[in-house]
């Protein structure tokens, strides 16, 4: 039985920076109201997003100071309203927060049912909590803007990290011929993973590339349409997860032009797609690969080597719950 606590340990920032902005403090735990479930959070993840929401990259969009990060839920339910319908008391589940910044880096949640997900059986905490916003991303960009096809053939610029290599992974579950760009030390994981080439970055510059593409999913938001656009078939598709006003100009001239589609990617939280994702983990046909795990309370840490960061797949963030 969970005795109702006051408060909670969680990470917030009283103003943009670098990593040292993060501060670990006591907060008030939110009260269940009829349509949300209370989740007691075992870990999160450190996204890309998270860093560039502390920089301030996004601060229109994100209220008023104390802000707190974290889009990754993986945890389990330990209150729930009355309206509730799909969860228990108990339950472990795992989520993509629906707020901006995001709210996952505490020891507790509140987070509609319907962008909640059951954990299976067979599947840790660890497995999963870095899979909600990455694996979102990589589903909704293949299937849903890019309508990757069998048969077809995709670039993944960004392969090694936490989007980019569940990308790799969806698109030869879609039945795409997968190219992927990597290091020199990433290109045996890379291959492991499903990838049928593998683009050194370090001794490969794309734009010599003499191979076009159906599709470009530039997960790393660092490959610029000029160049991209070269590397397309006639009416090929664009994706970046870089959003940007110039993006949406490209698309409509380009339509106009040459029929090719430039795109940037907004993604949606989804209990049915995060059910979709955690049946590949179990059946073992999808994996998140860990890069490191920290604990909440070196917060920072975690932020500074996501900065730095030349591992392969997720930065995960451990949350201790003894008093």
């Amino acid at each position: 039985m969970w005795e109702r606590r006051i408060t909670m340990q969680s990470v917030e920032l009283d103003e943009f920076g670098g990593p040292s902005v993060l501060k670990v403090r006591q907060s008030e735990i939110p009260h269940v109201d009829a349509k949300s479930l209370l989740i007691k959070i075992h870990m999160t993840s450190v996204n890309p997003l998270d860093c560039e929401i502390r920089q301030g990259y996004l601060k229109q969009f994100t209220g008023d100071f104390p802000l707190r990060l974290g889009m990754d839920v993986a945890g389990e339910v330990v209150s729930v309203g009355r309206q509730i319908k799909h969860f228990r008391v108990n339950d472990r589940v795992f989520a993509k927060s629906i707020y901006l910044p995001g709210g996952a880096y505490a020891q507790y949640i509140l987070l509609p049912e319907r962008v909640c997900s059951h954990i299976p059986a067979s599947i840790d905490y660890d497995k999963v909590a870095g899979l909600p916003h990455a694996g979102l991303t990589a589903l909704q960009g293949l299937r849903d803007y890019l309508a990757l096809r069998p048969g077809e053939s995709i670039l993944i610029n960004g392969g090694a990290g936490g989007v980019g290599h569940i990308a790799v992974q969806l698109a030869k579950i879609m039945g795409a011929n997968v190219s992927v760009t990597g290091s020199s030390e990433q290109t045996e994981w890379l291959t492991l993973l499903g990838a049928d080439q593998v683009i050194n970055y370090d001794e490969i510059n794309l734009s010599s590339l003499s191979n076009t593409y159906d599709c470009i999913f530039d997960v790393a938001g660092r490959l610029d349409w000029k160049e991209a656009k070269l590397l397309l078939e006639k009416r090929g598709r664009y994706l970046t997860t870089r959003f940007s006003p110039q993006i949406i100009a490209n698309n409509i001239l380009e339509l106009l032009v040459s029929g090719k589609k430039v795109l940037s990617i907004i993604v949606r939280a989804s209990r049915m797609d995060l059910d979709y994702l955690a049946a590949l983990i179990a059946n073992q046909k999808l994996r998140v690969q860990i890069d490191k795990i920290f604990p909440l309370k070196k917060i920072s840490q975690a932020h500074t080597y996501q900065s730095r960061k030349k591992g392969v797949g997720k930065i995960l963030i451990q949350i201790d719950h003894k008093d």
